[in-house]
């Protein structure tokens, strides 16, 4: 939101009309035919202040446009083309045209690049900063269930990239910004949309916890040096220690009243921050004995996130290889199989310096094969090549014990995840 305010000016949101999903935005008829579609074109155009007619509408078959309900061609003619069966419905109708829509007020006005990776993400929020959120809010997923006789069906599609309750919160700051506590225009949210819409106002109203401020200069948030970003980490709230510690793993601001501080956020009281802390402090890529043994202790005491950052944290610094590779076995074994996969995916790393450890390597493929866990059979592989010098070898002498048909089951393993092995 607060790139759609550097480019196109606060006072256009202000000063935005919302857009409401009823008679007095559609108006009393809609026959699903093209030329209802267009109506409802126009009508966005208008409430954009566009000139109605500028993007020419084509309609085409379902096949036409496959894995995607619209779409805005940009080149030399710009055009929207839209799926066939979008003409059944009117409220994702009219979510996918405002969509578009956006598309040519951004790409239009060169504004992002058609190759940014949150290109359709800002899209969906500039319908919230043009007043047009409601629109993709409620219309993001439609459920449709069929009964006839004793047959039953079902269908959910998906239109527009972010989902109702993000919509939802963005739709809060929207109004916050606005000074709008209950505004009418909020009662047509849909319950999850408007369940975060709700709670999220008085949590802005009483915290400020929130990057995009409406009594915030934006400029002076993107020239914050070394002491700013401590304050931040140290005194604000969630959202701007997660921003402070994003621009300290951008920047690779690596000092010790930095790292000090990073070591002190990995108990932070909201475990999205602390696991940040955790994957900027290894992101500064070097591993003191006091920091390890801090690494080492989210290990039995933080919350399950936390405790999953810490060990990938310990496999990509690769620091105190003795002290590292006794906690990671320790947990190679465990009964939580998503912390049993990234404990031995980061004793990996350490290739051959965990040589002495391909028994539990093994122990762990063997649970995910009896178990049918191709992901975490995958992950025990993977370990395996990283860390045995043979790993078929190590394969036969292992499971000798058992019977053939999971010897077979294990190599079996080993050529799907590595079929260029075997060559």
């Amino acid at each position: 939101m607060g790139w759609l305010v550097d480019r196109f000016g606060a006072e256009r949101m202000l000063q935005a009309e919302v857009a409401t999903p009823d008679q007095s935005f559609w108006g009393s008829t809609f026959d699903g035919t093209e030329a209802a579609a267009r109506q409802i074109l126009q009508r966005l155009e208008e409430h954009l202040g566009l000139p109605t007619g500028k993007i020419p509408l084509e309609v085409v078959d379902d096949v036409q446009l496959p894995g995607t309900a619209g779409r805005y061609d940009s080149s030399a003619t710009p055009r929207v083309r839209i799926k066939r069966s979008l003409l059944s419905e009117i409220l994702p109708l009219t979510s996918v045209l405002a969509h578009e829509l956006m598309h040519d007020l951004l790409l239009g006005g060169k504004h992002p690049s058609p190759e940014e990776a949150d290109l359709e993400a800002t899209t969906d929020l500039a319908t919230v900063f043009f007043g047009l959120g409601i629109f993709p809010a409620n219309s993001s997923v439609r459920f449709e269930a069929t009964h006839v006789t004793n047959w039953e069906s079902w269908s959910i599609a998906r239109y527009g990239y972010l989902p109702s309750r993000m919509l939802g919160y963005a739709l809060a700051l929207f109004a916050w910004w606005r000074n709008e506590n209950s505004p009418a225009w909020s009662r047509h949210l849909r319950p999850d949309a408007a369940e975060v819409f709700h709670a999220a106002r008085p949590y802005l109203q009483s915290t400020d916890d929130c990057l995009f401020h409406p009594h915030v200069d934006r400029r002076e948030d993107r020239e914050l040096g070394g002491a700013a970003l401590l304050r931040r980490l140290e005194e604000y709230g969630p959202t701007y220690r997660l921003a402070a510690l994003k621009t300290i793993g951008a920047r690779k601001l690596d000092a010790p009243n930095i790292r000090e501080a990073l070591v002190k956020s990995f108990r932070d009281r909201n475990p999205g921050v602390a696991v940040a802390a955790v994957e900027t402090f290894a992101a500064l890529g070097s591993c003191s004995d006091g920091e390890a043994a801090e690494l080492y202790r989210l290990l039995a005491t933080a919350p399950q996130e936390v405790r999953y950052a810490a060990v990938e944290a310990i496999g990509r610094l690769q620091a105190h290889p003795a002290e590292s590779l006794i906690e990671l076995e320790s947990l190679v074994l465990h009964d939580d199989r998503t912390l049993a996969r990234i404990a031995v995916s980061a004793l990996a790393r350490f290739g051959g310096q965990a040589s002495p450890y391909v028994k539990q390597i093994l122990q762990l493929q063997r649970r995910a094969l009896v178990d049918c866990d191709e992901l975490t059979t995958e992950a025990a592989v993977t370990a395996l090549l990283a860390v045995a010098q043979d790993p078929r070898q190590e394969i036969r002498n292992f499971y000798r014990e058992y019977d053939d048909e999971l010897l077979n089951m294990a190599l079996g393993s080993l050529t799907r995840h590595t079929p260029l092995l075997l060559e």
